[in-house]
Formats: structure tokens, sequence, C-alpha cells
């Protein structure tokens, strides 16, 4: 996803995930602000691993790894 290579993901590269991935989410900016955890705008490595981790160990839904593939 992250397509210059600079370690974060910003707005449109996560938009561009989902559509190559035919997620057809129309609410990626609302998603993309929940997995941004520190509200900079970017997603770095480190929140990806986290939200990764509670996508699959979370028993909270608005738990915010629990939207990486968007809303299920």
């Amino acid at each position: 996803m992250d397509s210059d290579n600079d370690g974060k993901l910003t707005l449109e590269n996560y938009k561009r995930f989902f559509t190559a991935y035919g997620l057809g989410a129309s609410e990626e900016e609302a998603i993309f602000k929940k997995l941004d955890t520190n509200g900079d705008g970017f997603v770095t490595k480190d929140e990806v691993l986290k939200l990764v981790r509670e996508f699959y160990l979370s028993q909270d839904e608005n738990s915010p790894g629990n939207w990486i593939l968007g809303k299920f």
C-alpha cells in the first residue's frame, strides 16, 4: 500500500488499496481516521502492527484494528 515507500500510509494509499481489492467502501476517510490512532494524517508501520493485532485479538467490535478492511 505504501506506494512511495516512505514507511507511512496516507489516505490516498488507503483509497487505492480499497479500489485494488474491490472492497468498495464508501467511507474510506472515516475509516482512515479510525486507523490513524495518533491523528497525524498517516498510518505508520507501528500503527499497522497494533491494528493487525487488534483485528485478530480484540473482542471490541469498535477497536480501530477491526476497521482495517472496512465495515463488516
